[in-house]
């Protein structure tokens, strides 16, 4: 069974509402929209109460999108138990499996697309069509670095990282020296040229290397970005491999490393983390690896929440879901609550194991809605992306 039979299967039933702690009272002004927004991660600065919260999406994930549209803060965090689906025609190369998604306004038609990973340092471009399955079927470009890099690719993400009003994409190298010892995370930002799909949307070169941390060389690290501060510049989130052993053996640690706005003379991002966050490890079928993340605004509060992929059984394709609220409390409360939010539970198909997810406005409502990427393997497999929208209120 493929990706695909998961529709056909009616899989994916979804829990879906839960009541959020109190929201501060600083961040419930009318339109949470970040008082005239990030930049939207996509191209056009928000005017006030509309555009502007940067949406995280990694491992799957990257950020982008539009948020704070208006409104009050959600006093529940819910999402549709039907997702949208869309088949996706790929272009992979062999053995290949699209493992990680990101969700931003890459053309700048302030739309949410669709990045996929296609083949280390690759990925091709889903554009948002406004229809009903959200994104065209076919990609718009498909982008490869110049760089001739065959590092296997652990994340990518999207934001606008330069602060140019445009989504630039990244990817993340995990460069462990072998037999288990630990190595830095290596992210690669590549700027958007604003020159459309004739040019693959970004450059072929990286803008940088930034190297951050010391991660486990067996270890996947995924990454995300968006405004985790509330600055309005994109910062960059990595999560790390459940703990097995020692006091903190079962959690799993995020470590937020602010924008400095220093551009790529300055590598756009502090080389020290402001601070990491603690969160419960889950079961991933036995493994330990570090989950799927995503960032974005789910409550509309303004304020750029994290989700984590923390369950998939590759048995059963179940998955599980946790967000937890940024609580504005700043890099001394490390950012988000310890107590998730919401916990998403997914019911899948045991051929059709969910790899990744992101995080976006994909219907324009100004919250963000969750990608769930149903992984695919095969020279020039298909693969599905499911999503469900937002239903906060």
């Amino acid at each position: 069974m493929t990706a695909r039979a998961l529709l056909g299967c009616g899989a994916l039933a979804l829990a879906a509402c839960t009541t959020l702690p109190a929201v501060p009272a600083a961040s419930s002004g009318a339109g949470a929209g970040g008082a005239g927004g990030a930049g939207g991660a996509g191209g056009v600065a928000g005017a006030v109460g509309m555009g502007g919260q940067i949406m995280g999406s990694g491992g799957a994930t990257g950020s982008g999108g539009l948020s704070g549209a208006g409104g009050a803060v959600a006093k529940t965090v819910s999402f549709a138990a039907t997702p949208t689906t869309t088949v996706l025609q790929g272009s992979f190369a062999t053995d290949t499996t699209a493992g990680a998604i990101a969700l931003g306004d890459v053309d700048g038609d302030r739309r949410v697309d669709l990045v996929v990973q296609s083949a280390p340092l690759a990925a091709q471009v889903f554009l948002n069509n406004g229809g009903g399955q959200f994104f065209s079927t076919t990609p718009a470009a498909t982008f490869q670095s110049g760089n001739g890099s065959t590092t296997t690719v652990s994340s990518l993400a999207a934001g606008d990282i330069d602060g140019d009003g445009k989504t630039d994409l990244a990817f993340s190298l995990t460069l462990g020296i072998g037999g288990g010892l630990p190595g830095p995370l290596e992210v690669l930002p590549f700027l958007n040229t604003g020159g459309g799909a004739a040019s693959r949307f970004f450059a072929s070169m990286p803008a940088a290397t930034l190297q951050f941390g010391s991660m486990s060389a067996d270890s996947t690290t995924s990454f995300a970005l968006g405004d985790i501060d509330g600055d309005r510049k994109v910062d960059l989130a990595v999560v790390n491999a459940p703990s097995t052993v020692g006091p903190s053996a079962g959690t799993l640690t995020v470590s937020t490393y602010l924008n400095t706005g220093g551009g790529a003379t300055a590598k756009f991002f502090a080389t020290t983390a402001a601070t990491s966050s603690t969160f419960p490890a889950q079961s991933q079928g036995g493994n330990t690896v570090a989950p799927s993340m995503g960032l974005g605004d789910v409550n509309g509060d303004g304020l750029t929440d994290i989700a984590l992929l923390t369950s998939v059984d590759p048995n059963s394709g179940d998955v599980g879901v946790s967000f937890y609220l940024n609580n504005a409390g700043g890099a001394a409360a490390k950012f988000f609550a310890t107590q998730p939010a919401l916990l998403f539970q997914a019911t899948g198909q045991a051929a059709s194991v969910p790899s990744a997810i992101a995080l976006g406005d994909v219907n324009g409502d100004g919250k963000a809605d969750l990608a769930i990427l149903g992984a695919a393997t095969g020279d020039g497999a298909t693969f599905d992306v499911f999503v469900y929208v937002n239903t906060s209120r």
